[in-house]
């Protein structure tokens, strides 16, 4: 999965934007963005996230085998989400768990350094 608004605005910085490029990127699977299952469906075996037409019903985590239709429920091999009356409509790949190592201050993104350094003249850091 790819963080398209962050890639598109690294290639724009570095002057490599190009129509096939930008076409390639936006093609890509998003970061924590839904894909419909007439869309896409994951891979084999792949726990993922999912999302159901069922009014009320929570996103929960389910796994996927290749060559059938239905989500299995995790740490199960016969229960699936049909046999428990729920339609899964969409599916997204569960996100990385947190590190602080990838929320440092040097992660954050160049407009908002530029916009806090010149409103708070640097007493965020």
């Amino acid at each position: 999965m790819i963080d398209e608004k962050r890639l598109i605005k690294e290639c724009e910085e570095r002057l490599l934007v190009g129509t096939n490029v930008i076409k390639l990127i936006e093609e890509q699977p998003k970061i924590l963005e839904w894909i419909p299952l007439e869309k896409k469906k994951p891979e084999n075996g792949a726990r993922v996230l999912l999302s159901f037409k069922n009014e009320g019903q929570k996103p929960q985590l389910g796994v996927h085998r290749e060559g059938e239709e239905d989500f299995y429920v995790p740490f199960t091999n016969h229960i699936t989400y049909t046999s428990l009356g729920c339609v899964v409509n969409a599916w997204m790949s569960i996100p990385e768990p947190y590190t602080a190592e990838k929320c440092k201050k040097e992660d954050s993104p160049s407009w908002k350094r530029e916009v806090l350094n010149d409103f708070m003249k640097g007493a965020y850091e």
